[in-house]
């Protein structure tokens, strides 16, 4: 999903394979002989394990255009726990309180000269702080930063 940049579309194996050529696949063989027909979208999980949601059938008929809609339409959803996954899965940042105070000034989208007059400090401070929360998160960007510490929207202000 996350090299397809949002475009995948859903698929069966027959659209990449004719069916009597992937009968002769060992996965075939091994593991989804019961299975005449199937589309499958893998899921995260924990290491080791295999979590996935198919459609199968065991006759030979295609799936529909109203089979293939459906898992259309559950995509964005199917990629929100990947997304969710993956981000419980990154290693937790320690980032000082002040850093903190900075990046939600960041994510609320103040620029460094009005963050330095809030904290009442010299403009190259924050730049320093900034530099420090890119170096923790390793990210290269304002944006990347508050995407990675903030998934969701930051509240504005009071």
């Amino acid at each position: 999903m996350e090299r397809s940049h949002g475009h995948m579309e859903v698929a069966q194996l027959t659209d990449y394979m004719p069916t009597l050529e992937f009968r002769d696949t060992a996965l075939y063989t091994e593991y989804m002989r019961p299975f005449t027909t199937m589309m499958v979208v893998a899921l995260p999980t924990a290491p080791g394990r295999i979590r996935m949601y198919s459609v199968s059938r065991d006759r030979d008929r295609p799936f529909s255009d109203r089979d293939r809609l459906t898992l259309q339409l559950l995509r964005p959803h199917i990629d929100a726990v990947h997304r969710e996954a993956a981000r419980r899965r990154r290693e937790p940042v320690r980032l000082t309180p002040r850093e903190l105070d900075v990046l939600r000034a960041v994510a609320n989208g103040w620029g460094t000269e009005d963050i330095a007059g809030q904290f009442v400090v010299a403009p190259s401070t924050i730049r320093k702080h900034l530099e420090n929360i890119f170096r923790k998160l390793d990210v290269s960007s304002r944006t990347a930063a508050v995407a990675r510490v903030f998934p969701e929207p930051v509240a504005p202000p009071p």
